[in-house]
């Protein structure tokens, strides 16, 4: 029992005991009438609780709901065994039935948690579906107890339609929303801040409730809580919103009793849409708040992007060396070492684990799990996921192979995944780094096709590291996977780049042919053609995928690209070579170009021929914001930027080539 008992999370304890609090407080709202509650926040707890955390708190949430209905009817003086026992359970089941049926309609509507205006239509669909199922059921419950008179029957499904539909507005979507934005969502701990609030709350409410001031009532004022709902919206976490809610339920339940009050219907539509404008405004003000916090946070993100990008990709290209040297005993560390980088570059995934394949399969690294747990569990090697073609998707693997192998205990301990993608890398002859990423269940995204051609390139750029040492490759038969993975991972991030890119690496290669530079230069003023804008990787994407002409803004982050893809690429010994040229492909002789502002001979030739390859191609490929130009049009701006932009003799080169149709794929992408 104790072992039982300590297994249980704090959701399928404090749950409970929230709801236990939240029937109570709404039963004591219906003793007056006993029609129908006026409020019924219940509904609204247990339908947080149950989208969020599902059927694991069922049980729980059944059971607080049997106990808080007993214990409301000995609060009334109700007697009766079946009062005590059958009648409560009834109502667990009334109240708790619709809710899950409501999570099941949430999930195929895709109900998110935001207010997007699509989000708000599917909410009230299923709450409306909620509250009509509640109480078709709590009237078919009490009728049969003989709890409701017949002749009243409408007038309570009414007050009891309203209230279940209000309470999932005023305390279900608060807290659902803090489930997925607040780090401790239920009323188990605040900060010194939120408990300033809370009494400066309180205190006001008592004030008002009590006509404590002259003039200043509660039926007449009440709307300045709209300050404390501005305020709790632009400073304050979700679980406020609710929190507040009840707070002045009990308040106006316990100080100013409400079932003074004899006009029902008017009652619950008083308070319930009172208590709906205080959310709505809180709700739209944390939308609001959210944005600016994203918006914060993305220029975080991009200050703090590339070096992490920069930082990654380095590591990713040092991999190149020790594959060279790589045997049985340094595959653990290499295997962590590649997945550490991944994590890195991929912040997306919630968790995650590398395991060697061979004889026998052992975990060497884990983000969000138990390496120790998984390396005690017999995984079979037939059913492991080792296609070294390509990322490998599946839905809850991890799930299944906890519940399998390790019992519901172990399961219940380690977090439950949704969604996983496994890449698979050979080290030795014998072994297999396989690498899982993984999204919890609770998290709303999901991999899509982009996340899938991210791994693809990073599975080709590991792959080739190996498949170059198995055959005893050179320096630059290595350079050249590469760096074609190098371009793969540059396509996912914008698949209009790859036409662009071959017919730069293409134009430049035949203009260095044609200057009569040396044979492997040549070939490594076409890989820099082909990786030119590899430092677009360090942009924001909305930038680099912009259709329209850059802002002074966007420009002045654009210029930045070339230092980056340098920074990529002169920390692996393959690519030094052509790192400089890659840097210095906007660099212009006249000093006008960026990012150095260099001139004339401090220029790399290789940076000049790239660059002005780069700009022929732009010409003449339909671009987002201008159309192609034909060959007559490209020759005269190239004459007009000889000696500004480039030297004479490249530039004559260049016209040369195209006056004799030397350069056919840029006719073709016209």
């Amino acid at each position: 029992m104790k072992r039982a008992f300590a297994s249980l999370h704090s959701e399928q304890i404090v749950g409970p005991i929230f709801l236990f609090i939240a029937v109570i407080l709404g039963r004591l709202f219906t003793l007056p009438a006993q029609e129908a509650s006026t409020v019924w926040p219940a509904i609204g707890v247990a339908m947080g609780l149950v989208f969020f955390y599902g059927r694991r708190v069922v049980i729980g949430l059944w059971i607080a709901y049997a106990l808080g209905y007993a214990a409301s009817y000995a609060i009334a003086g109700m007697g009766g065994v079946l009062t005590y026992t059958l009648l409560p359970v009834l109502m667990g089941f009334a109240g708790l039935a619709p809710v899950c049926v409501g999570r099941h309609l949430a999930k195929v509507l895709r109900f998110k948690p935001s207010m997007q205006l699509n989000n708000v239509g599917r909410f009230f669909v299923f709450a409306l579906s909620i509250a009509f199922m509640a109480a078709l059921l709590g009237h078919v419950v009490y009728v049969s107890f003989g709890m409701i008179p017949v002749d009243g029957l409408m007038h309570s499904f009414i007050i009891w339609f309203f209230s279940d539909f209000f309470s999932l507005l005023i305390i279900g979507v608060p807290l659902y929303f803090a489930f997925h934005y607040d780090k401790h969502p239920l009323p188990t701990s605040f900060t010194r801040s939120e408990g300033f609030i809370y009494g400066a709350f309180i205190l006001f409410s008592v004030v008002l409730i009590l006509d404590i001031l002259p003039l200043f009532t509660y039926n007449q004022h009440r709307y300045i809580y709209s300050i404390f709902a501005i305020v709790v919206g632009l400073r304050y976490p979700y679980r406020t919103t609710y929190m507040f809610s009840l707070i002045l339920l009990a308040l106006l339940l316990f100080v100013r009793p409400l079932f003074l009050l004899t006009d029902m219907t008017t009652t619950v539509v008083d308070i319930n849409v009172f208590f709906a404008l205080m959310t709505i405004i809180v709700l739209i003000l944390k939308e609001y708040s959210r944005g600016i916090e994203r918006a914060r946070e993305t220029n975080i993100h991009k200050s703090r992007r590339l070096d992490n990008l920069i930082a990654a990709m380095q590591r990713l290209l040092s991999f190149s060396a020790a594959f060279r040297s790589v045997d049985e005993r340094k595959t653990h560390h290499l295997a962590k070492e590649m997945f550490d980088t991944v994590v890195a570059l991929f912040p997306k995934a919630d968790y995650g684990s590398v395991a060697l394949v061979g004889k026998r399969i052992k975990f060497v690294a884990c983000k969000g799990y138990d390496t120790d747990v998984l390396n005690a569990m017999k995984f079979s090697r037939d059913k492991w996921a080792l296609d070294l073609t390509k990322p490998y998707r599946e839905t809850r693997p991890m799930n299944r192979a906890l519940s399998a192998f390790a019992g519901q205990a172990v399961m219940d301990k380690h977090p439950r995944i949704k969604e996983s993608i496994y890449v698979a890398v050979q080290m030795t002859e014998n072994v297999i780094c396989s690498m899982s990423f993984d999204l919890d269940e609770n998290n709303p995204v999901s991999f899509n096709e982009h996340d899938i051609a991210f791994f693809t390139s990073l599975q080709i750029l590991f792959n080739s590291f190996y498949v170059a040492e198995s055959l005893s490759a050179t320096s630059d038969a290595l350079r050249t996977p590469i760096l074609r993975a190098l371009l793969r991972t540059l396509e996912t991030y914008d698949k209009g780049m790859r036409d662009h890119h071959l017919a730069v690496a293409s134009t430049a290669e035949m203009i260095a042919i044609n200057a009569g530079v040396e044979t492997n230069v040549v070939e490594e003023i076409y890989w820099a053609g082909l990786v030119h804008d590899i430092g677009k990787l360090g942009i924001d994407e909305q930038v680099v995928k912009k259709t329209e002409v850059y802002s002074v803004a966007d420009f002045e982050a654009m210029k930045h690209h070339p230092l980056h893809g340098y920074d990529v690429l002169i920390k692996s010994s393959e690519l030094q070579a052509i790192a400089q040229y890659v840097r210095d492909h906007h660099e212009r002789v006249d000093g006008s170009g960026y990012p150095d502002g260099l001139k004339n001979t401090e220029i790399s030739l290789g940076g000049q021929i790239v660059g002005l390859a780069e700009v022929i191609v732009s010409m003449a490929q339909r671009q987002p914001y201008a159309v192609a130009l034909p060959r007559e049009s490209i020759v005269d701006e190239l004459n007009r930027i000889r000696d500004k932009h480039f030297d004479t003799p490249l530039i004559d080169i260049a016209i040369t080539l195209l006056e004799t149709n030397q350069m056919p794929w840029i006719e073709e992408k016209r």
